[in-house]
């Protein structure tokens, strides 16, 4: 299988770490890595996608001033959001970005930041070998899906087949790791839903898989001994699960880099959706006994 990423590239910026801890504060209304963006995080974003595109577009260096620069580095931190899954609207940036994967979203921050510095510094050979990186990989495409899914108001693409972390502030160091055939927004719902008197849930992490029903038995395997209840609750910090999870989806070819990657799918894998489907089921993330709730 091609690689989906160029293996020469080496990401010129440490992006913070993924979140290692729990979650602070109490999330009462909606779960965590859900919530709507505020009105000044709408519209500074927005102009950010817009000046990132036109550059990368353009394929020329801009003139540095302070406002580009700000911009640029908006949309660097809108990126880093994905990968590190710290704020408490990641997922919904996701979403408008057109779930990038944590390690595209990771890289693609630290070749923003490498396009800021090197218009700052007037350098045209750095400016150069950023932007092939941001070219040759989907990125243009994802800032053009998050302006049409805000600034001209269509709907995004509710992409399915995940595995995921799930959190409440209501049982504050657990987690519910799974496996889901829908999306995220009703894995959530129905954890919700089964736990009535707990805050609502919500993400701290998540993967677009090629194969739900292997990731499913897999996270079982690599955090049955962190097991807390036989409903796939586990007591595991966030990083450590993490860790694990990527390592396990990485080793066996279970992750779908972003929805512009199904191409690089293994042969056998489910296809991502084009289009929005009518229906969906999600699985009951309960490692023991399995109850995957098939499609």
């Amino acid at each position: 299988m091609p690689p989906r990423v160029r293996p020469d590239f080496t990401a010129p910026m440490a992006v913070p770490p993924a979140m290692s801890t729990f979650p602070s504060g109490t999330f009462k209304k909606t779960g965590f890595g859900l919530n709507a963006m505020t009105r000044r995080d709408w519209e500074k974003r927005l102009e950010g996608t817009r000046v990132v595109f036109d550059i990368l577009v353009s394929g020329e260096m801009p003139r540095p001033s302070a406002a580009l620069l700000e911009r640029v580095a908006t949309v660097k931190d809108m990126f880093a959001a994905v990968a590190v899954g710290a704020a408490n609207d990641w997922f919904t940036i996701s979403k408008y970005l057109g779930h990038p994967s944590a390690e595209l979203s990771r890289k693609a921050a630290a070749s923003i930041h490498e396009l800021h510095t090197a218009t700052t510094l007037k350098d045209t050979a750095r400016f150069s070998r950023a932007s092939s990186f941001l070219t040759d990989e989907p990125i243009v495409e994802m800032l053009e899906n998050y302006r049409a899914s805000t600034a001209e108001g269509q709907q995004p693409q509710d992409e399915i087949e995940w595995a995921f972390l799930l959190w409440s502030s209501s049982w504050r160091d657990t987690l519910v790791a799974g496996s889901c055939d829908g999306t995220i927004e009703e894995a959530a719902a129905e954890v919700s839903a089964e736990n009535p008197d707990f805050d609502p849930y919500g993400v701290v992490a998540a993967w677009l898989v090629h194969d739900t029903e292997r990731a499913f038995q897999d996270i079982d395997r690599v955090l049955t001994e962190f097991l807390v209840r036989d409903d796939g609750i586990y007591r595991i910090d966030p990083g450590e699960a993490k860790a694990k999870i990527d390592a396990l989806l990485a080793a066996t070819d279970n992750i779908v880099m972003s929805p512009w990657h199904v191409d690089a799918a293994p042969p056998n894998a489910a296809p991502t959706p084009t289009t929005t489907p009518t229906s969906t089921s999600t699985s009951k993330p309960k490692p023991k006994p399995k109850a995957k709730t098939q499609k």
